[in-house]
């Protein structure tokens, strides 16, 4: 995780909790960092290494997004 404690990447992203998602997004939005990291999220999904775009897909679903 970054400096400011807000994730940057899925890795960051699945370190937290899932009861602590809410917050979490309440963070993102205040610091107008939520775009930002489902930018990044979706740049691992077509990742060519297959773990990663796996890991992007779990933290999409921790985000609370459907498939």
């Amino acid at each position: 995780m970054n400096l400011d404690g807000l994730p940057k990447a899925s890795d960051d992203l699945l370190k937290i909790p899932p009861q602590e998602v809410p917050d979490l997004i309440h963070s993102l939005l205040e610091q107008r960092s939520l775009s930002t990291l489902v930018q990044e999220i979706h740049r691992e999904m077509v990742s060519r290494d297959p773990a990663l775009r796996k890991q992007a897909r779990k933290a999409l679903r921790h985000l609370g997004f459907p498939e």
